[in-house]
């Protein structure tokens, strides 16, 4: 399979985000911390449902078949999170370098635009289990939809990206 390889530059330098912007603004701070809480919550409960739910190696299984094994490890991870009251941000962010760096449409993992959907389908199905006695007074739920709708327009053009440099390595 080809690889796609490009040179970019780090988003706070295309973005022009100060390097230590987390230093210079308190809320800068707070939104990189939860973000950053999100997505090692959600890897470390990933990696936990593989273990509950006793999937076997990648060695033993087809794409097809470890693909479905992520998707449920993404599906266990959601499950605990809407009932933590934690909303996924720092996934997001994660899945979006991924999908761009990914161009290989056999491996282990789904690609990263439909792991995207699962997640804003996730939220749209139960926006108000993503909300808590601490957040209601700044979250509500059409702000929880607006958070799907974001990611559902993320993993588009993750996936159109993807599909372009596909067709321009083939």
């Amino acid at each position: 399979m080809p690889v796609l390889e490009f040179q970019y530059r780090p988003p706070h330098k295309v973005l022009k985000v100060p390097a230590k912007a987390w230093q210079l603004n308190p809320y800068v701070d707070d939104v990189s911390q939860k973000s950053l809480k999100s997505g090692m919550l959600f890897i470390l409960l990933h990696e936990l449902s593989h273990w509950h739910f006793k999937h076997a190696p990648y060695s033993k299984l087809s794409v097809q078949q470890a693909q479905q094994q992520e998707l449920q490890a993404d599906a266990f991870a959601l499950e605990v999170m809407s009932r933590m009251k934690v909303i996924p941000y720092g996934m997001v962010s994660w899945f979006m370098m991924l999908g761009l760096a990914q161009t290989e449409r056999s491996s282990t993992h789904p690609l990263t635009s439909a792991r995207l959907m699962a997640i804003a389908a996730n939220l749209e199905k139960n926006p108000k289990s993503f909300i808590s006695r601490e957040n209601i007074s700044t979250m509500s739920i059409d702000d929880v939809l607006q958070v799907s709708k974001e990611i559902k327009v993320i993993s588009e053009i993750i996936q159109r990206l993807s599909d372009g440099a596909l067709r321009n390595h083939n």
